[in-house]
Order: C-alpha cells, then structure tokens, then sequence
C-alpha cells in the first residue's frame, strides 16, 4: 500500500483567498488554484529570503520537494498574471507549523539530513560560551552558528528571556503554545543542538521544521556544531533525553 504524502508545515493561513483581475465578473472566469503549501513556499523564498534548504526544514520536507513547491507556485503565479485569471489559494496536503497532526502521528516523516555546504543557523543553548546547557528550556542563552560551505561563518548569542516562564507556577505548559517565544527566537534556525531537552520542546521544534540533535553533556558549543557539519554527530546521539520531563 503507497504511503500517503507527507504534510508540509504552514505558519498561518492566507487572510485573502481568491485574487482575481479588477472589474471582471469572477463567475465564468478560468482560476487557478493554489495550493496552500505553495503560497507558503513563495513565503519562506521571497518575503523572508531563506534558501532553500533552511525553507525545506521550516516546512518539514525535502529541498527537492520544497524547490517542486515553489517552481509550481511560480508557473501558477505567472500564468494567472500573464493571461489575466483568477487565483484561488486552497487546498493541499499541510497542517499549521506547531499543531497536532494525526496524520504526521500516523505516518511519521523525519527531517531530511541537511546538504553538505547549504548555508545553515544552528542555535545551541548554553551555560556560557565554553558549555551547552544540559537544559535546553532553562539555558541562560542560545549561541547562534552562521555556517555555509561546511564553516562557521559567524556567532551571535542571544539570551534566553523565555525560560523562566515555561517552569514558573506550579505547574508546566504543555499546549501548542508553549513553547511559541522559543520558536521565535530561533526562527530563522534551521538546527538546534543541545546536551537535553524535555518531548515538548523537541515536538514544537520540529513540528517548526527544524532539525534537532541530541549531543552527550560536557560537549564545547563550537565543536558540537563542527561535528555537525562534518557529519560526525551519529543518529545514536539524536533524540529526545528522557530524563527531562520539561523543556
């Protein structure tokens, strides 16, 4: 039995649907559908300019895939201006980008592996710039890696002001929406690395399309993420540290 097509992950929904030539009758007219993981893949390339390897991964697909997305969008796109039709964005195969997917459940399609060289942020929480943080929720920062061509471009640390509100009270968030300041945060991240982390956090993360790794504790951040990119860092060493019940 043919496994069903996997979903791609959306971030919202369009606030207009239907676009359509000024004063032409839209009954009658020839329209275009476009689907809704297409409008998203013209999103992620063009209104926040990714490449399309970090864009595959927001949308927890292939590049190739993400690249047949975005070329369908385009002929879709050009034909309704050139030949003055409708176009109707519905439809496809998604489901909003930190929401439960039964069907993903049902039929689980983990993030391709990125292409060596593609440009890449990788986000690592840490103690300091010397030590990732055991936890990836309670980190006092993240440190960002910059990389393309298999070297580390740039770094920028940006602090953790969400941590103290995930563990606050007595009880812990689990909804969709807990983990939303995390994923802004690391928005623009297509890898996070980290020494622990709870199922939550490693849920929303990679219902965000992001790829995440699961190092042993005591690891340098730097030499974390060159392992990466070397290709050293073994599917042993992925997943989720069941020792962490939160974030």
């Amino acid at each position: 039995m043919p496994r069903p097509p996997c979903c791609k992950h959306v971030r919202q929904l369009p606030g207009v649907r239907v676009f359509k030539p000024q004063g032409v009758p839209l009954a009658g007219m020839e329209v275009i559908r476009l689907q809704v993981e297409e409008l998203e893949a013209l999103r992620l390339a063009h209104a926040e300019q990714l490449y399309q390897e970090a864009a595959a991964q927001r949308m927890g697909t292939s590049r190739a895939t993400f690249g047949r997305l975005l070329d369908e969008a385009h002929r879709k796109v050009t034909r309704a201006l050139l030949e003055g039709l409708a176009l109707r964005i519905e439809g496809g195969s998604y489901h909003l980008a930190g929401e439960r997917c039964p069907r993903c459940e049902a039929h689980p399609h983990p993030l391709p592996p990125s292409a060596p060289g593609d440009p890449v942020k990788i986000a690592v929480p840490i103690l300091d710039e010397t030590r990732i943080s055991p936890h990836f929720g309670r980190c006092g920062a993240f440190l960002v890696f910059d990389t393309e061509d298999g070297h580390i471009r740039s770094r920028e640390i940006r602090p953790n002001t969400h941590g103290h509100h995930a563990h606050a009270g007595q009880g812990h968030e689990h909804g969709p929406h807990s983990h939303a300041g995390f994923l802004t945060l690391l928005g623009d991240c297509g890898v996070v690395i980290s020494a622990g982390m709870g199922p939550g956090a490693l849920s929303a993360l990679q219902g965000a399309g992001k790829r995440v790794l699961l190092v042993r504790p005591g690891q340098a951040p730097e030499a974390a993420v060159q392992a990466f990119l070397e290709g050293r860092l073994t599917e042993s060493e992925q997943g989720v540290c069941a020792s962490h019940s939160h974030a």
